[in-house]
């Protein structure tokens, strides 16, 4: 890394460091799920021969579940294969 690149990417860490937060990168409905369980449970399976299901674009409408419990990735996948 150059000196510049250096003083650049410490400023960055300052900035973050004292909570100012870049969110440039979710825009207004738009959002964001890891790959992993819980996307490939409400994704299309289909991979138009690519072998990779498409994960952007896929419309949803999102709830507030208030009493609903966060699933490990283990637990998700014992849920919705009827184990346990």
């Amino acid at each position: 890394m150059e000196k510049h690149e250096c003083e650049s990417h410490e400023r960055s860490w300052q900035r973050y460091r004292e909570g100012h937060r870049d969110h440039s990168g979710t825009h207004p409905g738009v959002g964001f799920i890891p790959m992993g369980p819980w996307a490939n449970s409400i994704i299309d399976p289909n991979t138009y021969s690519t072998g990779m299901p498409t994960f952007k674009g896929t419309p949803v409408k999102v709830d507030v579940a208030m009493n609903e419990p966060i699933l490990l990735g283990i637990e998700l996948v014992q849920k919705l294969c009827g184990v346990k």
